[in-house]
């Protein structure tokens, strides 16, 4: 009852971690569908902009827009199938053509068979698209066996529109329509026991081009605490990024890809942010693949490291880690150039 009255309340973060080392891993797969139930509008929204660039209009193909959703899940496209569980989370549109969004989600099982068993969602969605891959980064269960780890391994996702198929048209009806459907069809990997799997590893280096003001504008505040300064080393304040990823430090460099997410000063001093980044590659060479960037980036040191936890493409089931360095600064033009290294281990 005391939490009733009381500011303050301490949790007791029971943590497994689970590393892998140089033994050998088995991995069991596991595959299923699903079907997601989106309303817009209406008396059953479930899925609903809270955030956005001031003066814009808060949908989803407007670069800096947050939705928050709680969508119901069913075996079958009917609503009245079997449901079994609850897609909950939030989508940021994360480029700034609008095409894309980073989508966060909890994938809450509530069937007799998972119940209360997650799976986590992170990724770029490419939301004009008839079918889009994302990853899955982890797992959690309510009930642990000692005879089996509780940690499931980066996967991946596949969302399908169900209605919107016809066109780029029909697509654009999410608009006005109220009701979307996708199909998920969602494999995962858990670690068992022991056998045989070859990790590749691939080191690359990029160029972040950030401007923070001015007419090409890419990385922008779109909610923070109110009558505070909506400023990069104000707690509470969150970014929307889609920066342009060079394979060289100039501007003219041959471009690789984009970084696309967000960044939420997390720290109430100011000097810690966590980042969530996809990094979308429009190269020849990974054209159509990402990594998913997670972690806590502390802001006034020089070399900034953060995880990378899965990928997609030709970086399905990655893990690694990235740095962020400052390389030049222009601050009357608020113009930044970030030098980022990449590891990342993958199949």
């Amino acid at each position: 009852m005391a939490l009733a009255i009381s500011p303050l309340l301490i949790l007791v973060l029971s943590t497994t971690v689970l590393a892998m080392a140089s033994t050998h891993h088995e991995f069991k797969e596991t595959k299923m569908s699903m079907y997601m139930h989106d309303f817009t509008a209406g008396p059953n929204i479930t899925d609903i902009p809270v955030a956005g660039i001031a003066g814009k209009l808060w949908v989803f193909n407007q670069f800096g827009t947050i939705y928050v959703n709680d969508d119901s899940l069913t075996e079958g496209p009917s609503r009245n199938s079997t449901a079994v569980g609850r897609a909950q989370g939030f989508a940021v549109t994360a480029s700034l053509d609008g095409r894309n969004a980073l989508s966060l989600i909890s994938f809450v099982f509530t069937n007799k068979k998972y119940n209360g068993s997650t799976i986590e969602v992170q990724g770029c969605y490419k939301q004009y698209e008839r079918s889009t891959e994302v990853p899955v980064v982890s797992e959690a269960r309510t009930q642990v066996r000692s005879t089996q780890p509780t940690a499931f391994i980066c996967s991946f996702l596949q969302a399908k529109l169900l209605i919107f198929l016809a066109s780029l048209t029909s697509i654009m009806a999410l608009t006005i329509s109220p009701l979307l459907i996708l199909v998920l069809s969602t494999t995962v990997l858990a670690m068992a026991s022991s056998t045989h799997h070859e990790l590749k590893e691939t080191k690359m280096s990029m160029y972040m081009h950030d401007f923070s003001a001015g007419p090409n504008i890419t990385d922008i505040p779109v909610a923070g605490i109110a009558g505070k300064l909506w400023v990069f080393n104000q707690f509470g304040t969150v970014y929307v990024v889609d920066d342009s990823l060079t394979e060289g430090p100039s501007r003219n460099s041959t471009v690789v890809g984009r970084a696309q997410g967000i960044v939420v000063t997390a720290s109430l001093d100011g000097r810690n942010a966590l980042v969530l980044l996809s990094i979308v590659f429009t190269n020849k060479k990974y054209n159509g693949s990402t990594i998913e960037i997670q972690g806590n980036s502390k802001q006034f040191e020089p070399i900034r490291e953060v995880a990378v936890v899965s990928g997609t493409g030709k970086f399905r089931f990655a893990r690694g880690y990235a740095t962020f360095e400052t390389y030049f600064v222009d601050q009357p033009t608020d113009y930044a150039v970030i030098r980022s290294n990449i590891t990342v281990q993958h199949y």
